[in-house]
């Protein structure tokens, strides 16, 4: 059993981590365990309800005990307002907690291995990336085309020292928020585009990103299009037909399912090599940030410089 924390109103970790997680520490047969009953799961519902101040329809979900205990781990997911968590309940189940410690563990070995997993299901997709597919650091960003703190991050991204840059590799997630008329049309538009001549998407994200402040949800395809037939980009009528036909639904629709699996439900959320980051100032901030991700890879035993 691995030690787990969920802070589900800071998203400090996700559901994705703890779907990946449950693979390995939960589930068997649990044989010797009590089951809970249906009375057990109304009593722990009416009680989180009361104890998180959340509307009384939870859903609960047992996902049975950590192996090698009859500890249980159970989901508990709210509408009204809108929150998941996942609690650790006592064999008796008189007892619920959040936070979960198994002594028996390396608390830096477990953070890395945290990190490695929840790598593997960010790069997992194949998604438009800049860098090279070597580079020490990988950056995944949900990102939204009308968002101003995502052309923030670009900016940033974009002001790095050559030595940083060349250590990185940029992956971009779509997440437009419904509070932005011509975010999601935009994110069709550059999807088809990736779909129909592969490298072009950065070049329209360029685009959508340097010119936010001018575009409008009226003239968003008009725009696009004369951008795409100056540059050489695509068959302006092929990417209309694919986004009036709705196209790339299947690559956004699955960065929103993964964004869910997250818990990300803002822009730009960083993933820094598998670590959830905070946002940032300044380049030297990110920049310091990527020369730590590169030293936290190293071995121990070799020299840093």
């Amino acid at each position: 059993m691995r030690r787990y924390r969920r802070l589900a109103g800071q998203n400090t970790y996700c559901a994705a981590v703890l779907a990946l997680v449950l693979t390995g520490v939960a589930g068997g047969h649990g044989k010797g365990c009590p089951t809970p009953t249906a009375a057990d799961l109304a009593k722990i519902r009416a009680y989180v309800a009361a104890r998180y101040e959340l509307a009384p329809d939870l859903g609960v979900e047992d996902e049975g005990p950590l192996k090698g205990t009859c500890f249980r781990l159970f989901t508990v997911r709210a509408t009204a307002p809108k929150r998941s968590l996942v609690l650790y309940a006592s064999p008796d189940l008189r007892f619920l907690t959040e936070t979960l410690f198994d002594t028996t563990t390396d608390p830096t070995k477990e953070r890395q291995w945290l990190a490695a997993e929840t790598q593997k299901a960010l790069v997992a997709d194949e998604s438009p990336s800049r860098g090279s597919n070597d580079a020490p650091v990988t950056i995944v960003v949900f990102s939204d085309f009308q968002c101003p703190f995502c052309k923030r991050f670009e900016d940033l991204a974009e002001a790095l020292p050559a030595d940083d840059a060349a250590r990185v590799r940029i992956i971009f997630k779509h997440l437009p928020l419904q509070m932005h008329k011509w975010a999601r049309p935009a994110a069709e538009f550059a999807a088809c585009a990736e779909l129909q001549a592969p490298g072009s998407f950065w070049r329209l994200h360029d685009f959508l990103m340097a010119n936010q402040t001018s575009l409008t949800a009226e003239a968003l395809g008009e725009r696009i299009e004369a951008f795409s037939t100056q540059e050489g980009l695509v068959d302006t009528a092929k990417l209309r037909e694919c986004v009036n036909s709705h196209g790339a639904d299947p690559v956004l629709l699955r960065d929103e399912l993964l964004a869910k699996l997250y818990h990300v439900d803002s822009t730009p959320t960083i993933f820094i090599n598998g670590v959830r980051s905070p946002s940032f100032h300044s380049a030297e901030e990110l920049g310091w940030a990527v020369r730590r991700a590169v030293l936290e890879r190293k071995p121990k035993s070799e020299p840093t410089r």
